[in-house]
């Protein structure tokens, strides 16, 4: 099981300028949406 320090619950603007800075400021984010990304969009999952 991988530790993360916070939890986003939505991909939208917010959530995503939110994920970026606490990843910048060395927090481990993991970042929710409902829907499927599209072919341009990666996952850390998938790096």
């Amino acid at each position: 099981m991988k530790m993360v320090d916070i939890v986003i619950v939505g991909a939208g603007m917010v959530g995503l300028a939110l994920a970026a800075a606490l990843k910048e400021c060395g927090l481990r984010v993991v970042l929710l949406d409902k829907t499927e990304p599209t072919p341009l969009e990666t996952s850390p999952s998938t790096q």
